[in-house]
């Protein structure tokens, strides 16, 4: 059984939270563009904003990654740990940019989680297309 369609839709579930995040910001701060309201910062604003954007930053190409290396039969259990690890990285930033003060580590680690398996993924499969010779 293929895992990349299961991370797909606990990642969208994610997604959609974080979007309604931003539209619960968006109706609290009657704010319909951007993150200001007229000349006035809004922090609150800006945080779901970018936590929003963060994650449609990473995660599609980590699902891709993910796709490539399940679809070259080099292993589930990869995908699996790379899948897990991803989503606790994500859910680590969020808390993390919601509660700066208290939690700022996690946004921090929830990053090196993130491009770890970033990294982690193209190396599994760029090694997949370098020939070894012993």
């Amino acid at each position: 059984m293929l895992l990349t369609p299961l991370f797909a839709v606990f990642f969208t579930v994610f997604y959609v939270l974080l979007s309604l995040n931003v539209i619960k910001n968006r109706f609290a701060n009657n704010i319909s563009l951007g993150s200001k309201k007229g000349s006035e910062e809004n922090r609150q604003m800006e945080v779901a904003i970018r936590s929003h954007a963060n994650f449609i930053e990473y995660v599609p190409l980590a699902l891709i990654l993910f796709y490539f290396i399940e679809m070259l039969s080099m292993s589930s259990h990869a995908v699996f740990y790379l899948g897990c690890s991803l989503f606790v990285g994500r859910v680590m930033h969020f808390l993390g940019m919601n509660n700066p003060k208290k939690m700022m580590i996690l946004r921090k680690l929830g990053m090196v989680i993130t491009l770890l398996v970033l990294l982690i993924s193209s190396v599994l499969l760029a090694l997949r297309y370098i020939p070894f010779s012993v």
